[in-house]
């Protein structure tokens, strides 16, 4: 008896069916992404609009600047003298090819505008001049920066950084000799991103709630409470200040609202600590 095999379409047609199968079965075993739409990870910032004053706003506004153009592999350079007199930045980066360039950056926050001297050539030649008088500045960064400014450099700009804290967004724009704001307005990449992370862990890291609102301090906080109302104290003093002892604690309460954890009777005594009291001892 002689056996009939099957005809050679077959076979083809069972290869392919095996081929289909393990393909099928790779695809279902292959990493993918996640599928999701942009409502699933649209967050808002929650703390941002709860600022105790204007310089803690500010102060945020600075720390963004810093943080985006630090991601950038630029250096900032302090750049304020007598308190908070100065520049609001000062940044310099080495190019791959040699030498340097320089962004000297004035900050605004939500609906604050630019000064009209803020960024004038010659206020900024005085600030590099008063840097260069304390020591903050060497006398050769000094030098290339006024020589940039005066040459109107491209490797030595003015900018205009303005964070839009409510729409997550930063604009960017270059500034003349005039002080005035020219050209392209430019938004930063990637800037929502920096302020949700800053929005979240600025709130945890302020956990006495110096500069941001909201919730009430840490319980921790009352011995900080205690140091700062001590070296407050001692720097009025050193001013001739008038400041009155017995209020230090209903002030710092009332300034808190009702997030002081213990009454002011029950606060330990204050201790100045060692830095802040050299810190105090040199400045005086």
């Amino acid at each position: 008896m002689v056996e009939t095999l099957p005809p050679a379409w077959l076979y083809g047609a069972i290869a392919v069916v095996v081929v289909a199968g393990l393909i099928f079965l790779a695809r279902l075993r292959r990493d993918r992404p996640m599928r999701l739409g942009d409502t699933d990870v649209r967050v808002a910032p929650k703390h941002f609009g709860d600022f105790r004053n204007s310089n803690a706003k500010g102060d945020l506004g600075e720390l963004l600047t810093g943080v985006m153009l630090a991601a950038e592999g630029w250096t900032s350079i302090p750049s304020h003298y007598e308190k908070q007199r100065g520049l609001d930045g000062l940044f310099v980066r080495k190019r791959a090819n040699g030498g340097y360039e320089a962004r000297i950056v004035e900050t605004k926050v939500n609906t604050s505008r630019l000064g009209e001297d803020q960024l004038r050539h010659k206020t900024v030649l005085h600030h590099l001049q008063k840097l260069s008088a304390v020591g903050g500045l060497s006398d050769a960064l000094v030098k290339g920066l006024v020589q940039g400014l005066e040459r109107q450099s491209a490797f030595v700009v003015k900018e205009l950084w303005t964070h839009k804290l409510d729409q997550l967004k930063t604009m960017v724009q270059r500034v003349n000799k005039n002080g005035e704001p020219v050209g392209e307005i430019i938004e930063r990449r990637f800037a929502g991103e920096v302020m949700l992370a800053l929005d979240t862990s600025l709130y945890q890291f302020d956990r006495c709630r110096v500069y941001l609102a909201g919730d009430d301090p840490d319980p921790s906080c009352a011995r900080i409470l205690c140091d700062v109302s001590d070296r407050v104290a001692a720097v009025a003093a050193r001013e001739a200040a008038p400041f009155d002892e017995p209020e230090r604690f209903t002030a710092l309460a009332d300034s808190w609202g009702e997030g002081l954890p213990v009454s002011p009777g029950e606060l330990p005594s204050p201790v100045l600590p060692e830095a802040a009291a050299r810190e105090l001892a040199f400045s005086s």
